[in-house]
């Protein structure tokens, strides 16, 4: 679905509302409406600012993130979400604009920023003064701000008098809320909206209320709360404070922001902004805990890898059944059932329970029966889950979306290796019937297609998204004419998860003693392998085709696509080694990481969003499947190309993609225009491609930990892993490079009865080869 926001980007349209006052404050909060909002109104001639929603035109602008649980904020590199942005700042929770408008106002100018931290991702500071006005100098006063994010926001903004006189001035925080769904805030046309409310202030000033109905007749409001120093005035759009200041002293307003969505909102709001921070700190910190602890010799990799884990904790979303992931801020600030599973995989061997609550999550919104317009089946996982006003009434298909082809094998890879590496039976068996329902759709899928026992899409017409793999752009499947491909499409990946999920429940299968249905799958896999290794091969040998068309002709061009398959053991020896070698040719590798698409094919193009352009998580998945083969080197190199392009990012964040163009030393990855940041299969990749590059393979089904030909990448000499989980035990590692390049493996402490059993035999003999052809 993601690349039809891309199409949407330069669509703007007017709505215009007026959104005053009436009179003096009202009483007892009975509500006044607003006309109804159609298209193309005149606009307000008393407030040009207030025309709303505004469709996100400039997307890329560099912006400020802050998200805990549901709600997040979206702000510019100011700190501000001005009035009449066409940027998508605002205040978000649910798939709705809760605030389009929130900016703070000094003797009638707006605050001037002159440091932020947004470090932790749930919390924010930030340095402001004055800006000259004509009774004070600029700089004068010290404007200091701390946001806060839980089941909404709060803000202390702290104000110091630095003149050597005493200040009489007005502090204005203005605010206003369109109430626009998500997919309006990214230029989805409406031909209708709801109701608007006239704002409900308080007798004694303390909050204000902006309310709107949904056209499914749901009451949405903002409750805007203050502490501290009350407001003298609530007019239109704006509180004012009259503050009088005497040299040096120091003044606090304390405000809260409630969107109507937030269950806990009213808690929240109960806490003061020291008690809310407090709390906030105590749950990250918990939740860390989860997670084993990695220190490297590399200071500036630990800070990466600290800032991929704040991500995700930021990134988790809650739903009305359970806690996912959700894909990326801002625009994709949902339940995305592959992103969620391949951050999943990325992570699990440092985390067991991110994976846990994924698994639980998508089983509790998997298919449960036939609709063309959803493309839900009975068994088929979810591809897309939003709760906005436009989903609810079906403008949109998203309630939730199951438009893909992967996710099911996918859900079944995660589920296998998670009981590899927690041993959780228990799980195992409450989500038994969610496994059958699943392999149950894919032996149904696969009977519609006719030309081999593969997973395919593209039979039903006008589907939401025309292709359905991960990359799922129109133009991103094509042969080596440039032409796109005939559907129904079989993605090579794909067939490549089909496969591993096979094996891996006919493992499952065994331990709950289902042996008919073990030997099926076996069976299904044996011959899956066979017929992929015949009909995706060129005819050189050389590599394996992207996709197979509806005719089974092959998509002949070199992707990334194959790279993902050395991950899940379907290619035959043979000819894995011919994709490990392509992957790492000049035409593929730009330096940073490898292309998704080859530069030597006719529709390569660095900008686009999959035919040229470099995406973390793809490589990630590929440096895994270069590691199970044993291909460290190579694994090594993209893992540093990858290293040096995070640094040269803002805050340490890989980027959800960059563009493809070629290795410069002295210049940055070209950035892509639209990518989310944070992107939560992008902060899995780094951790994915450490632990594949030390060869961790848990496996507490067996009780042992296999430690496969560990390699360090040249920025790390040392590795320490602390409470690294495999079943119920724990187990703490520390990797050191030697001056031969082979890496020793300490066990310093072993909390539990696992079995370690390290190998370093194909690095000693690859080492071995090295000096006999004399390059060592």
């Amino acid at each position: 679905m993601k690349h039809k926001f891309f199409q949407l980007l330069c669509v703007l349209y007017g709505l215009n509302i007026a959104f005053c006052l009436a009179g003096n404050q009202i009483n007892n909060f009975t509500s006044s409406k607003v006309s109804q909002v159609a298209l193309n109104l005149i606009p307000d001639k008393d407030n040009p600012e207030l025309n709303i929603p505004q469709a996100a035109v400039n997307p890329n602008d560099t912006r400020l993130t802050l998200k805990n649980k549901n709600v997040f904020l979206v702000m510019d590199t100011k700190g501000r979400i001005p009035f009449g942005n066409n940027n998508g700042y605002g205040l978000y929770a649910n798939d709705t604009r809760y605030l389009d408008a929130l900016d703070w106002f000094f003797d009638g100018e707006p605050i001037v920023n002159l440091k932020d931290d947004t470090a932790s991702g749930y919390y924010a500071e930030f340095t402001a003064s004055n800006a000259k006005t004509d009774t004070l100098p600029q700089q004068d006063v010290l404007l200091e701000r701390q946001i806060v994010i839980g089941n909404g926001v709060k803000e202390k903004l702290k104000i110091t008098n630095l003149h050597s006189d005493n200040i009489d001035t007005k502090v204005e925080l203005r605010f206003a809320s369109d109430f626009a769904d998500m997919f309006e805030v990214r230029g989805s046309h409406r031909i209708k909206r709801g109701q608007l409310f006239l704002p409900q202030v308080s007798p004694d000033n303390k909050f204000v209320k902006l309310s709107y109905e949904s056209l499914d007749k749901k009451n949405i409001n903002t409750r805007i709360l203050f502490d501290g120093i009350i407001p003298d005035v609530i007019e239109k759009n704006k509180a004012v404070f009259k503050i009088n200041l005497k040299p040096h002293e120091v003044k606090e307003i304390e405000i809260t922001v409630i969107p109507s969505s937030i269950t806990k909102g009213s808690a929240f709001a109960a806490l003061n902004f020291n008690a809310a921070l407090k709390q906030a700190h105590i749950n990250y910190y918990s939740w860390l805990k989860t997670w084993a602890g990695v220190t490297t010799s590399n200071e500036k990799f630990n800070k990466v890898l600290d800032r991929d884990i704040k991500d995700l904790y930021i990134l988790q979303e809650p739903t009305p059944k359970g806690i996912g992931i959700a894909a990326g801020i801002p625009w994709f600030n949902a339940c995305f059932g592959r992103d969620e599973i391949i951050t999943g995989l990325e992570t699990l061997a440092l985390n067991h329970a991110l994976s846990k609550n994924i698994i639980l999550l998508l089983s509790h919104y998997q298919g449960v029966k036939y609709d063309e317009k959803t493309q839900e089946c009975p068994g088929k996982i979810m591809h897309e889950l939003r709760l906005g006003e436009m989903t609810r009434l079906g403008e949109v298909p998203f309630g939730p979306y199951y438009g893909t082809i992967d996710a099911t094998p996918l859900y079944l890879i995660l589920v296998s290796r998670y009981i590899q590496y927690s041993n959780d039976i228990a799980l195992l068996r409450s989500i038994y019937p969610n496994i059958q329902a699943a392999l149950k759709y894919l032996d149904w899928e696969v009977s519609q297609n006719n030309i081999g026992p593969y997973l395919s899409y593209g039979r039903i017409k006008n589907a939401h998204l025309s292709n359905q793999g991960w990359k799922d752009s129109f133009d991103s499947v094509m042969y080596s004419n440039g032409k796109l491909a005939k559907p129904p499409i079989s993605l090579a990946e794909v067939q490549g998860y089909l496969y591993e999920a096979y094996v891996g429940q006919a493992k499952l299968a065994g331990l709950l003693n289902d042996s008919k249905l073990s030997e099926s799958l076996l069976k299904k896999a044996k011959y899956l392998k066979t017929r992929f290794n015949k009909d995706f091969v060129f005819k050189d040998g050389s590599y394996v085709a992207m996709a197979l068309d509806g005719d089974g002709k092959q998509c002949d061009v070199v992707a990334s696509n194959s790279g993902q398959l050395l991950m899940t053991d379907i290619l035959n020896p043979k000819l894995a080694r011919a994709v490990m070698v392509k992957l790492y040719d000049a035409n593929l590798f730009n330096g940073w990481g490898v292309r998704t698409l080859a530069k030597n094919e006719k529709n390569y193009n660095p900008m686009s969003y999959h035919d040229g352009s470099v995406w973390p998580h793809d490589n990630a998945l590929i440096v895994s499947g270069l590691c199970h083969y044993n291909d460290k080197s190579d694994a090594c190199a993209i893992f540093n190309g990858m290293y040096n392009a995070c640094l040269l990012e803002p805050k340490l964040r890989l980027p959800e993609l960059f563009c493809g163009f070629d290795y410069k030393s002295d210049e940055p990855p070209v950035k892509y225009p639209v990518s989310c940041s944070p992107q939560a299969w992008a902060c899995g990749s780094l951790p994915l491609m450490l632990t594949s590059c030390l060869g961790l393979e848990p496996n507490a089904l067996n009780n042992t930990l296999k430690i496969n030909n560990p390699s360090l990448p040249v920025f790390l000499d040392t590795v320490e892993i602390k409470n690294l989980k495999v079943g119920k035990n724990f187990i703490n590692l520390k990797f050191i490079k030697q001056n031969s390049g082979l890496v020793k493996t300490v066990v310093a402490n072993n909390k539990g009865k696992i079995n370690v059993i390290i190998d370093n035999s194909q690095m000693l003999a690859k080492k071995k080869a090295l000096r006999e052809h004399k390059i060592l």
